[in-house]
């Protein structure tokens, strides 16, 4: 970019050529916001290109041409055609794009003052007029540039909906642990690790539900998952529990006996979506499990003999 508005002006400073990016900017923004397709987006990137175009010019004039139309206006208002006719005296072979593009500057004003307008494909029109007249003055591959700034501005968007969502769940993740910590923890036990209940014991919808948010929220926050799940062995039934913690950490979400398997028969559905999900998020998921025998009488006995798990597995 340097380079091209040296051809005009070689010891060209930064602060100058600020300009030339700022015009750039500004029709990558329009074109962000056409591609959105609704009538107020497409009407608020003509008007956007309309004024990166007229910017551009008044800087183009007053760096390149010496010819500053504000100074020269002793302080009026500098109208566009005054704009439109000094770059006709100033950029050769121009006064057909100039004319047509003082005629798409007077849709701008039709778009600020009322409120239907079809544009059709007026903005297109616009932004092919512009291109030639930068080809004109020398602005080589704007295409490329314009497009470039584009795409700047829609990876700028992605990463501003994924900080959005991962505050979000950080949200949901904070207020999920606040209400199973008040809800329902275990105290008193003699395990060393924090132990909240994901959701009430049994309840399988439940437990698929919140095991998905509890993860998901993790996987945001870019935190390395373990799960651990414990399968007690009761005649031909299987009962299933998961326990699931960030790693580094002592606090582990429990989801107590919500899903059930039986000796000899397929995967249960309910159980298959969860292995789906854990399958999934492998990359991202430390997870084993446990084949434990035997009854315990309650949920203090069953976490009492849970630390040694832990410990035997991570």
């Amino acid at each position: 970019m340097k380079d091209e508005i040296k051809k005009y002006k070689p010891d060209i400073n930064k602060e100058e050529e600020i300009w030339i990016k700022e015009f750039y900017e500004g029709i990558g923004n329009a074109l962000f916001l056409v591609e959105q397709d609704t009538d107020t987006s497409l009407r608020q990137g003509y008007i956007l290109l309309d004024q990166a175009l007229e910017r551009f010019l008044l800087n183009y004039l007053k760096h390149i041409e010496k010819a500053d139309l504000i100074k020269d206006n002793k302080g009026k208002p500098v109208r566009f055609d005054d704009i439109i006719s000094a770059s006709k005296n100033k950029i050769d072979k121009s006064a057909g794009l100039l004319y047509r593009i003082s005629q798409r500057h007077d849709v701008r004003d039709e778009l600020q003052h009322r409120i239907a307008f079809t544009l059709g494909n007026t903005f297109h029109d616009y932004l092919n007029d512009i291109i030639s007249l930068c080809k004109l003055i020398k602005l080589s591959d704007i295409d490329d540039k314009i497009n470039t700034e584009k795409h700047d501005i829609v990876e700028k968007v992605k990463q501003s909906i994924y900080k959005k969502n991962r505050d979000d769940f950080s949200r949901i993740l904070n207020i999920v642990g606040e209400f199973l910590n008040e809800e329902f923890k275990i105290m008193n036990g003699n395990y060393v690790p924090d132990i909240l209940l994901g959701c009430v014991p049994g309840d399988t919808s439940g437990a698929i539900d919140n095991i998905k948010i509890i993860v998901s929220g993790m996987i945001i926050n870019d935190k390395k998952i373990r799960i651990l799940e414990l399968i007690d062995n009761d005649t031909e039934i299987f009962r299933h529990t998961f326990l699931i913690s960030q790693e580094g950490s002592m606090l582990w979400y429990c989801f107590y006996k919500c899903l059930w398997s039986k000796l000899g028969e397929h995967v249960r559905y309910e159980l298959s979506i969860i292995q789906e999900f854990i399958e999934h998020n492998k990359d991202k998921i430390t997870y084993d499990q446990c084949i434990r025998s035997g009854i315990h009488r309650n949920l203090k006995e069953y976490f009492e003999t849970f630390h040694s798990d832990v410990i035997s597995f991570f």
